[in-house]
């Protein structure tokens, strides 16, 4: 234990990638250097289930 905890920290990628974008129904978004965190079920993320099939391969 430390007498100065740091406060947690999350690696964001920040480029751009359409793919990633568009495989969330909502996306996670960074503002002034805080990430909100989902409040959904489980990882608390909606997955579009059509962006899956756009994006599938064989």
């Amino acid at each position: 234990m430390s007498l100065s905890p740091l406060e947690p920290m999350l690696e964001f990628d920040r480029t751009e990638h359409p793919v990633r974008d568009a495989l969330l129904t909502e996306p996670i978004e960074h503002v002034g250097g805080f990430v909100t965190v989902p409040s959904g079920p489980g990882l608390g993320i909606d997955v579009d289930r059509q962006a899956i099939t756009r994006f599938k391969t064989d």
